[in-house]
């Protein structure tokens, strides 16, 4: 069931990841046209040339912004319905941190799709000083405390020129696996006993929904990328990720085939 809700009741969830499981967190940063954060990348192409010191650097393919800005609501609509999703400047930290860790710099996709793009994270950091931090050295004068900013290089011209260029591909999007903690269902608190108990009677189905879906299997209406997420989550409980993203895949193309 695809639950419908007015603009004032559309719930809030806080993205998490679970301190005893690598494999939550996000993996990937995306190179998408329309970042869900609504904040695009300043590209630095052969169109501008950065003058640092005396030194002319031109065609440097940089993409430079934020990837992930705290406490900012980011609409969807799925499966389950309407919802909000927030990164608190805590889990964003504790993301980044994990992020690192695993060397994944270089995961960098097109997207939110398996193409892989020629391309790696030159620098990034969080911003702790809402005056004194370098995302105000690229024109960035009013982001958060909390923001995680990304400069990427692109190594494909190709890509460049066809996608961020022409087509104009240039914000960031992480990609990954969070668990979802629900912080504010409803800001109308006076809401009438009928629809209070409409509202449980969603709930409950919504909890049959995931009760169902413990059996990994591709629904009829999956893209390849929500069954091998929502498999991943699961298999990865008994099986390391390399080993769960293949049993995922094998049964993804069992069902195409």
């Amino acid at each position: 069931m695809k639950k419908k809700f007015k603009e004032t009741d559309i719930p809030i969830y806080e993205a998490v990841i679970d301190e005893t499981d690598e494999s939550t967190g996000f993996k990937l940063i995306s190179i998408v046209r329309d970042p869900a954060i609504g904040v695009k990348a300043m590209c630095f192409s052969e169109m501008d040339k950065i003058e640092i010191k005396l030194k002319i650097v031109e065609d440097k393919q940089l993409l430079i912004g934020p990837a992930l800005i705290p406490d900012l609501k980011i609409y969807r609509n799925d499966q389950y319905g309407e919802y909000y999703t927030i990164f608190r400047a805590e889990q964003i930290r504790k993301m980044v941190e994990r992020f690192n860790k695993n060397g994944s710099n270089k995961k960098i996709n097109f997207n939110h799709s398996n193409k892989m793009i020629d391309a790696y994270i030159m620098q990034d950091f969080i911003i702790e000083d809402p005056v004194y931090n370098n995302a105000r050295a690229y024109g960035y004068d009013n982001l958060p405390v909390g923001t995680y900013f990304i400069v990427c290089k692109v190594e494909d011209k190709k890509f460049w020129d066809s996608y961020v260029k022409s087509e104009g591909f240039s914000g960031f999007s992480v990609e990954g696996l969070f668990g979802m903690r629900l912080i504010e269902l409803s800001k109308n608190f006076d809401m009438e006993l009928e629809e209070i108990v409409q509202e449980i009677d969603y709930l409950s189905e919504i909890i049959e929904d995931i009760e169902g879906e413990f059996v990994i299997n591709p629904g009829p209406s999956e893209t390849e990328d929500e069954f091998i997420g929502r498999c991943m989550i699961e298999e990865t409980k008994s099986y390391p990720q390399d080993q769960a993203f293949a049993i995922c895949k094998s049964k993804w193309e069992q069902r195409s085939s």
